[in-house]
């Protein structure tokens, strides 16, 4: 029952994870991406500052059978999907950058015009 219970868990908290990541990244609304990366950066400095402050004895490791390659694989899935958020936004810079250096060409003065 409490290898149940622990999968549960994971997996409830990824699912609202990715939900929240999804919905932030699709346009919902800003909202979710900002409670997505809190958790996000909250949860890397808390296991930062266990792992090299903390006691070891704190926290009972209980791990059921499967959980550390599911762990693995959520990881890859959220790094994976961060990145293809990045490349979003770097193509929507690149996009933006050409747009102004279009605007900026068609404002300048013709050559033949002023006379």
């Amino acid at each position: 029952m409490k290898a149940v219970l622990y999968w549960v868990k994971a997996v409830l908290i990824d699912m609202v994870l990715f939900g929240l990541l999804a919905y932030g990244a699709a346009g919902g609304v800003t909202w979710a991406l900002s409670i997505f990366l809190f958790w996000m950066w909250t949860i890397t400095v808390l296991s930062l500052l266990i792992g090299l402050f903390g006691n070891k004895t704190w926290f009972p490791v209980y791990r059921p059978a499967g959980i550390r390659t599911y762990r693995i694989l959520t990881e890859i899935a959220f790094i994976s999907a961060l990145a293809g958020l990045g490349l979003q936004v770097l193509a929507a810079c690149r996009f933006l950058a050409m747009v102004g250096l279009l605007s900026a060409r068609t404002r300048e003065p013709k050559e033949g015009a002023a006379a």
